[in-house]
C-alpha cells in the first residue's frame, strides 16, 4: 500500500481545510468517529479515511447516530485518494466475476438439477413472476416501440461524450451491431428526411446507411477511491431501438404504482420502515451486470426476449482489447436495462409477497432499490439469490432503525441522509457548494447553533467580494443562498425584478443547421433536460461544447425563496 505525504494530499485531493472544518465540528458535537477520521487524516492514512465504518444497531437516538454517520460518509466517495489500488482493474475483475456468475446462472436454468434448493416454492415464484410480467407487458409491439425511438446525450461507440448530443448522431453514418442492423435500417428508412439525406450521401442502398461493429465498448468511470465503475458504451442505433423498449417497460410500470420518473414512494417507504421497523430496504450488488440471459428468457414473454435480443450488444470489447461474449442480456450503458431490472424485481418480490399471503403488501422497486415486508425479505433474498442477484450486505437493512433507499437515509424516522465531498473544494463555485450544503445539512438538525462557527468560517473563506447572495432556486453554485430579509435585494423598477449578482456557469455554444439539426429538434420528443438543449432559444437549439468556464454575472429575479432554515447567515462577515 502506497503511502501520500500530506503535501501530496493537499496538492493532489480536495482543499483539506474545509473537510477538516466540518470533521472537528462533528467532533465537538460529539461525533467519536469524526475524531478518529481527523487522526488518519494526520497520519495520511487514506485507506483509515474511507475504510472507517459505522453500527448502525449500536445507537440509541438519532442525534448521535447522525453525527457519526455524516463523518463516516463525508470522504467516502472521493475518488482521489491514492491507496496504491488500480481502481478499474478492480472494477473489471468485479464485472468479469458477475459475467461467471451469470454463466452459472444460465446453466442452473437450462439444467434445473445444477440450481441451489431454495425450498419447494421456488418454481412456484418463478413461475408466478412471468404470469405478472406476462400480465402486464401485454403482446409487443415494434410500432408502438418505435414512437419512443431516439438517441441520448451521451457517448456512443462512436461519438465522445462531449460530442454525444443527437445533433452530432445524425451525421455521418451510424454504427450497430449486426444483430441490430436491419431494425436500425427500418428507423431510418421510416424518418424520412433521415433517409434522404442517408441515400444522398451512401447511394440508394440502405446496407450502406449504417456501419456494422462487434459490439459494446467496456470502459470504467471514477467512482469511490476503491474501485471504477463499470459501463458499456453502446452502438448510437442500439441505443436508438433499446430506448424504445425501455419506455414501454417504464410505461407499463407505472400502471402497478412503480414509477421511474420519481423516487418519493421509495423514499417514504424506507422512512415508514425506519419508524416502525415494519419494512425492509434491500440493496444488490452489481445488479445491473447480473441480468443473465437465461433469467430474462425464462421471465419474459417470447416476443419481448426476442425484441431485447435484436437490438442487444452480444459483445463487449474490454479496455484490453478482448472481446467479450456477455452472459448477460445487458448491462450498465443500454437503454432498456434500468427498467428490466425493475420489471424483474417487481415481479419477483410481487410473487413472494403473494404466495406467502403476507398481510402488509407494500412494494417499492427503482431499480435495485428493493423495499417489501420483513415477513417476505427472507424468502426474497433466497430467490433473489437463485436468480443471480446478490445482496449488498453494507445496504441491506432488515431490521433495526436504519433504513436507506433512493438517495435518503432514516434512523427511527428521521432523515439523517448525509452528504458527500466527490470532487475538490477549491474553486468558487465548489465553495458555494458547501457553505450551501452545510446549512441544508444543519437545517434538519436539532441543534443548528452547533455549527454556526463552522458556517462562518467556510463562509469567511470565500473572498468577500464574491459573497455574492442568492436564492435557492438559482442552485448551489452560483452563489450563499440566504433568505429575504438576509439578502436585502435590490428592487429594479425599471425590470419589476430583483437585481442580484451571481456565479454563472457556462460551455460555449453553437447554433447547428442542417437536416441533423431538424432531427434533432424532432428526436421523438426533444428531450428538454438534457443540458445539449437550451431552453428558450429564439433561434432554435443550442448546442453546448467544450469545458464548462465561470463567470460573474448579474441576473434579474421575479421572486426571492427562502434559505433553509437551521444556522443563519452571518451579518458581520458580508
Amino acid at each position: 500500500m502506497q503511502e501520500v505525504s500530506s503535501v501530496d494530499f493537499s496538492r493532489s485531493c480536495f482543499t483539506s481545510s474545509s473537510s477538516k472544518a466540518i470533521l472537528r465540528a462533528l467532533q465537538k458535537a460529539g461525533s467519536a468517529k469524526a475524531g478518529e477520521i481527523l487522526a488518519s487524516i494526520d497520519r495520511a492514512d487514506w485507506s483509515g479515511v474511507v475504510g472507517v465504518g459505522i453500527d448502525h444497531g449500536s445507537y440509541m437516538d438519532s442525534e448521535s447516530f447522525s453525527l457519526d454517520y455524516l463523518a463516516v460518509s463525508l470522504l467516502k466517495k472521493y475518488p482521489e485518494f491514492k491507496l496504491g489500488i488500480d481502481t478499474a482493474d478492480v472494477a473489471i475483475q468485479s464485472f468479469l466475476a458477475s459475467e461467471s456468475s451469470c454463466s452459472k446462472v444460465n446453466e442452473s436454468i437450462v439444467r434445473p438439477e445444477l440450481a441451489p434448493s431454495i425450498g419447494v416454492s421456488r418454481e412456484s415464484y418463478i413461475h408466478t413472476a412471468r404470469r405478472k410480467i406476462s400480465s402486464l407487458l401485454g403482446e409487443f409491439s415494434w410500432d408502438s416501440a418505435a414512437l419512443h425511438f431516439g438517441f441520448s446525450g451521451g457517448a456512443s461507440t462512436r461519438l465522445k461524450r462531449k460530442s454525444g448530443a443527437p445533433y452530432y448522431k445524425y451525421q455521418g453514418k451510424p454504427e450497430t451491431t449486426r444483430n441490430n442492423a436491419v431494425a436500425a435500417i427500418c428507423a431510418i428508412r421510416s424518418i424520412p428526411l433521415w433517409a434522404e439525406q442517408m441515400a444522398s450521401l451512401y447511394g440508394q442502398d440502405p446496407r450502406n446507411w449504417v456501419e456494422v461493429v462487434e459490439g459494446s465498448r467496456i470502459t470504467t468511470v471514477a467512482k469511490s477511491a476503491k474501485t471504477d465503475r463499470v459501463i458499456a458504451i453502446e452502438p448510437c442505433m442500439n441505443m436508438f431501438i433499446q430506448r424504445g423498449v425501455g419506455h414501454l417497460i417504464r410505461t407499463s410500470l407505472r400502471s402497478v404504482g412503480i414509477d421511474l420518473n420519481d423516487q418519493t414512494r421509495n423514499q417514504i417507504l424506507a422512512r415508514e420502515g425506519s419508524a416502525d421497523d415494519s419494512l425492509t430496504t434491500i440493496d444488490l450488488a452489481s445488479a445491473s451486470d447480473s441480468i443473465s440471459l437465461e433469467l430474462v428468457k425464462l421471465l419474459l414473454p417470447n416476443d419481448w426476449f426476442d425484441a431485447m435480443c435484436v437490438c442487444r450488444s452480444e459483445v463487449g470489447i474490454l479496455p484490453n482489447g478482448i472481446k467479450h461474449r456477455f452472459a448477460k442480456i445487458s448491462s450498465m450503458g443500454n437503454g432498456f436495462t434500468f427498467e428490466l431490472e425493475s420489471l424483474i424485481f417487481w415481479a419477483l418480490s410481487k410473487s413472494v409477497v403473494d404466495l406467502l399471503e403476507v398481510s402488509d403488501r407494500r412494494v417499492g422497486i427503482y431499480g435495485d432499490d428493493i423495499i417489501v415486508s420483513k415477513d417476505a425479505a427472507g424468502s426474497l433474498i433466497d430467490v433473489l439469490l437463485y436468480c443471480g442477484f446478490k445482496t449488498n450486505v453494507d445496504k441491506t437493512f432488515l431490521e433495526g432503525p436504519f433504513r436507506e433507499s433512493c438517495g435518503k437515509h432514516y434512523f427511527h424516522g428521521h432523515d439523517v441522509t448525509p452528504f458527500y465531498i466527490k470532487t475538490p473544494v477549491e474553486t468558487l463555485e465548489r465553495q458555494f457548494w458547501i457553505v450551501n450544503t452545510v446549512r441544508m445539512w444543519t437545517s434538519d438538525r436539532w441543534h443548528p447553533e452547533l455549527y454556526q462557527k463552522l458556517y462562518n468560517y467556510l463562509v469567511k473563506s470565500i473572498q468577500q467580494k464574491h459573497r455574492y447572495l442568492v436564492p435557492m432556486s438559482l442552485g448551489s453554485e452560483a452563489g450563499i443562498w440566504a433568505s429575504f430579509d438576509e439578502a436585502h435585494p435590490t428592487f429594479s423598477r425599471w425590470n419589476q425584478m430583483f437585481s442580484l449578482k451571481r456565479l454563472t456557469a457556462r460551455r460555449s455554444k453553437h447554433s447547428p443547421n442542417g437536416y441533423a439539426a431538424v432531427l434533432h429538434w424532432f428526436n421523438g420528443a426533444v428531450d428538454f433536460d438534457s443540458p445539449s438543449v437550451m431552453k428558450g432559444s429564439s433561434s432554435g437549439i443550442q448546442l453546448e461544447k467544450g469545458e464548462v468556464a465561470y463567470f460573474h454575472s448579474r441576473q434579474y429575479v421575479p421572486w426571492w425563496d427562502s434559505a433553509p432554515c437551521g444556522v443563519v447567515l452571518p451579518r458581520k462577515l458580508l
